[in-house]
């Protein structure tokens, strides 16, 4: 049973009733106190807790970006070592190519009877046209036994040089250098040639190479390669035309026909 305060004050009297609100109101004050330092010390807690999961998760985020850091300078690292051999390889590949072009080129020029077996191409001359990247090509093919009879082969024309920093040689039926294919020839004494072709505008040249197995009617005599260098071959103009070159063949095996 709930008594009024005026129940209260009646039964009590005034100095207790107050001695009694003013207990009341100190216990109040305490479990509220209690309360209010439970709730803080709690969320102070949980602060703390909140902080110590975000300097974790901090840590791990900034270890992960550390990781994919060291993995992309690993993948940077391992593409430029994989680029670096291939243009190794890629150099040492042109420059076998061209020491095997020199050994040719030098091996026609000091001993020609190791490849030649009497067969020869001489004058051998490339001239630039009035068509930008045409060019003209005049030689003329030799026999130089005593015994001669009427030889016959198809000459394989390449030219190599330099496109765009590349190693690329250009070979007879090219639909850019000389699309007719090779150099069919059948003579006895001797056989002038004269084709045009032409080049990329940003092509470098450096060496024409000339090969073709000579046979004796339908018998193999033998293989027959030369490697002449452009510079030594190209010119701006004729020195010797085509009607001269074959006039001082003409002149050099008449006593021979005589004999």
């Amino acid at each position: 049973m709930i008594m009024t305060p005026e129940q209260l004050k009646a039964r009590y009297g005034a100095f207790r009733l107050s001695l009694l609100v003013l207990a009341a109101l100190m216990a109040m004050a305490f479990f509220g106190y209690q309360l209010a330092g439970y709730l803080q010390d709690n969320n102070s807690k949980q602060s703390e807790a909140m902080a110590e999961t975000k300097a974790l998760l901090e840590a791990e985020n900034a270890a992960l970006k550390t990781r994919v850091n060291q993995l992309e300078v690993a993948l940077q690292l391992a593409r430029q070592v994989t680029g670096s051999e291939r243009d190794i390889q890629s150099a040492l590949q042109d420059e076998l190519h061209d020491l095997r072009s020199r050994l040719d080129f030098y091996e026609n020029v000091m001993a020609p009877e190791t490849t030649q077996d009497g067969f020869y191409i001489d004058g051998v001359q490339v001239f630039a046209t009035n068509t930008p990247n045409l060019y003209q090509l005049r030689f003329v093919l030799l026999q130089q036994r005593d015994n001669r009879a009427i030889v016959k082969g198809d000459l394989a024309i390449s030219i190599t040089g330099n496109l765009n920093n590349e190693r690329v040689t250009y070979e007879a039926g090219s639909a850019g250098f000389l699309p007719e294919g090779t150099v069919k020839y059948r003579f006895k004494y001797f056989q002038t040639v004269n084709v045009n072709f032409s080049l990329p505008e940003e092509f470098e040249p450096e060496f024409l190479h000339f090969e073709t197995d000579v046979y004796q009617y339908t018998t193999l005599r033998g293989n027959y390669q030369r490697t002449i260098s452009w510079h030594d071959s190209a010119t701006q103009e004729s020195t010797m035309s085509e009607t001269s070159m074959l006039d001082k063949h003409q002149s050099a095996e008449e006593p021979m026909r005589k004999g």
